[in-house]
């Protein structure tokens, strides 16, 4: 329930960015597709393997590999939040 509520407060929050990782698969567009919804699209930013793959979403999409560190810190730059 605690965490509920944190979430809520979260979403109420416009000025916050979120990022999506494994934006380009199923599960993480429908969660930016929810979080465009809640928040806008200026506000939650997808992070993907292959970009190309999550253009459609309507939203900024970075590269992000989990094997690279060097690409995940940069593709979390200006980042509030990840989910």
């Amino acid at each position: 329930m605690k965490r509920l509520k944190q979430f809520n407060e979260l979403l109420n929050n416009k000025n916050i960015k979120i990022t999506i990782t494994s934006a380009s698969k199923k599960l993480g567009a429908s969660i930016a597709q929810h979080l465009i919804q809640e928040i806008g699209n200026e506000n939650v930013i997808g992070i993907a393997r292959t970009p190309e793959r999550a253009q459609d979403l309507g939203l900024e999409i970075r590269r992000g590999d989990y094997n690279s560190r060097k690409d995940f810190d940069l593709a979390l730059q200006d980042i509030d939040r990840v989910l």
